[in-house]
């Protein structure tokens, strides 16, 4: 997650970020495993200044700290992703950024 802001020049929409950040559509296995798994293209280009726990921030400036874990080859948000997804009500066919 990031830090965002949105402008409008030229007649499209544009998504900035000061911090690196990856998009997810939140499937089944989310919400049943209470965890969200990062893009392998994510940790690839960003895995040496990813940090446990992780810093999300939302647009409202509020920041939650969510544990990283890994698992199989797989680093997944996972300690207080549920709590994270649960408040903003992240839902099956969300996007998550």
């Amino acid at each position: 997650m990031a830090s965002s802001s949105h402008q409008q020049g030229n007649s499209h929409l544009k998504f900035i970020s000061s911090s690196p950040y990856f998009l997810k559509i939140i499937l089944q296995d989310t919400i049943q495993n209470g965890k969200l798994g990062i893009p392998r293209k994510f940790v690839k280009n960003h895995g040496n200044s990813m940090s446990s726990p992780a810093m999300l921030s939302v647009p409202s400036g509020a920041v939650w700290k969510v544990e990283l874990t890994k698992s199989d080859g797989k680093i997944w948000l996972e300690n207080g992703w549920l709590e994270f997804s649960n408040h903003y009500s992240l839902d099956i066919g969300h996007l998550s950024f």
